[in-house]
């Protein structure tokens, strides 16, 4: 699973459909 890291905006908005927290 992915941790929290330095990830950009656009990331966030894919991760979350992947259920990251």
């Amino acid at each position: 699973m992915k941790m929290k890291r330095t990830f950009q905006p656009s990331r966030i908005r894919r991760a979350r459909n992947h259920g990251f927290r």
